[in-house]
């Protein structure tokens, strides 16, 4: 029993001084009562650079690589205290001078009645480099973000938001604490574009390339507002992983299109039903672009016969030398007001008539709005 007892200890300890070997974290054995250095394994050695010669015998703050020995005592008398001890980017200078960040474990344990000390080193510092470098990344995305007068927003696969901006904090008027509390995608958005919102999100996971959508959305006080949103998907480990959009506050836009509905509603009204005839022609070649129902009635014709056509095809001007001269004369002066001239309508009468006419630009062309009074029976009288 003793023998077999001894035979599985001696293959133990082979197994541990296997592991121990070859481990790629640097481990020290110190004795537990004089914290003096008994033995390192191969890593820790070429991790410091130092050797086993250098190490055996010392206490650790009497290692060059320690930084701050003081916290190094502080830490080794809590180790003594409590039998644990876990320091977290703790900074060490190679034999070499090179700086490395390192997770540093300190354990208590007996053998044989020995009190024995054992501690790890696990060398982070490329983990900290990429940490690092992400967390700067993000800082600069962050940065970019708040920048933009848009607002941006970040949501996982189940529209939990996990980030928004500066911008999306002041036009949504949430705070971080709700932020923090937790806030989905579809509390932002009216019910009624629910549908829509799930139909185009399934479309981005399934890599649909999206232009922007319009929707009605939800500020805190319940008031709501257009947005134009451009959606991509948030890719990790090549797999989706949530949404990133921008959405484009529309309510100055829609009320400017609503405005210049109005105002041009309101042209037309006034076009249409003046009591005079009223021509739009493009002032360069003189083609019909518009007339009201006024001009169409007392000549006898619809709009399609006369848009399009020129205005030396239609003859309205009894003598042609008026039509030039209403022509240079808008060209010179960029008005007429008033101006009594003979013309013909398309039924074959007559008229005399007091033409005014004005230039006004329509998408960056010049054109002549012209009126038409009828005064042929006030000069009769």
């Amino acid at each position: 029993m003793a023998k077999r007892v001894g035979k599985e200890l001696l293959i133990f300890e082979d197994h541990y001084r296997g592991l121990f070997e070859t481990t790629q974290d640097g481990i020290l054995l110190l004795n537990g009562h004089t914290e003096r250095i008994t033995n390192i394994n191969p890593f820790c050695m070429n991790m410091l650079g130092y050797s086993r010669d250098e190490l055996l015998g010392k206490k650790f703050w009497e290692i060059d690589c320690f930084q701050d020995t003081e916290t190094i005592r502080s830490a080794f008398s809590e180790l003594q205290r409590t039998g644990f001890i876990f320091i977290e980017d703790l900074l060490l200078t190679t034999h070499d001078g090179w700086n490395i960040t390192t997770e540093f474990v300190g354990n208590v344990y007996h053998v044989n009645h020995e009190r024995v000390i054992q501690c790890s080193i696990r060398n982070i510092s490329e983990r900290k480099h990429m940490e690092d470098i992400r967390k700067e990344s993000e800082r600069r995305y962050r940065e970019l973000a708040d920048s933009l007068p848009q607002t941006v927003v970040e949501c996982d696969e189940k529209g939990f938001i996990t980030f928004v901006n500066r911008n999306a904090f002041e036009t949504f008027g949430y705070t971080e604490d709700d932020l923090e509390k937790g806030i989905n995608i579809f509390q932002v958005v009216v019910p009624g574009d629910h549908e829509r919102v799930r139909t185009n999100i399934e479309k981005v996971f399934s890599g649909e390339k999206q232009h922007g959508n319009e929707y009605k959305v939800v500020r805190k006080d319940g008031s709501i507002f257009p947005v134009v949103a451009y959606t991509t998907p948030v890719v990790q480990e090549e797999k989706p992983a949530g949404l990133r959009l921008i959405a484009i506050d529309l309510t100055e836009r829609k009320k400017a299109e609503d405005a210049l509905r109005e105002s041009e509603e309101r042209f037309q009204t006034i076009f249409n039903e003046s009591p005079f005839s009223v021509a739009l022609n493009e002032l360069e070649r003189g083609a019909y672009v518009a007339v009201n129902r006024h001009f169409c009635d007392v000549n006898g014709v619809s709009k399609d016969f006369v848009i399009g056509k020129m205005s030396h095809d239609l003859q309205i001007f009894q003598n042609p030398d008026d039509m030039k001269r209403v022509g240079d004369m808008l060209r010179r002066y960029g008005k007429i007001e008033g101006e009594v001239i003979n013309l013909r309508r398309l039924t074959g009468e007559l008229i005399t008539a007091l033409f005014s006419s004005k230039i006004i630009t329509i998408a960056g062309k010049p054109h002549a709005l012209s009126i038409i009074q009828n005064i042929t029976n006030r000069k009769l009288h």
